[in-house]
């Protein structure tokens, strides 16, 4: 029962964007513990920051584009608004700040 309420798209799977909902929807965790969780579940080689290619898995999760140009530009045009040390990487500060400019990317059932 739980499964069919977060499989939205009658797939028979749960994606990334459905599983984040719910957790969102099952946890009482913060928005900030929310937020390191989602840089931790990223940031895949546990290198303390993200890439470009990790930014364009979760944009590709959310289904924040229709085509991979188009995630690709979008991941773009976010580190070049976040990536404040210019290193081609987002620190955790700097996903925060991503998670404000863009809150659907992190919290896609929630409008705030």
């Amino acid at each position: 029962a739980v499964f069919k309420m977060y499989d939205n798209n009658n797939s028979g799977l749960i994606d990334a964007k459905e599983l984040m909902i719910a957790l969102n929807n099952f946890t009482g965790a913060s928005k900030d513990d929310k937020m390191k969780f989602a840089f931790m579940l990223y940031d895949e080689e546990d290198t303390g920051s993200m890439t470009h290619q990790e930014l364009v898995k979760i944009l590709r999760a959310n289904h924040m584009a229709r085509s991979e140009a188009e995630v690709s530009r979008k991941a773009e045009t976010i580190i070049s608004q976040c990536d404040k040390g210019n290193d081609g990487v987002i620190t955790f500060d700097e996903f925060v700040v991503v998670s404000k400019k863009f809150p659907n990317i992190l919290f896609p059932s929630q409008k705030d």
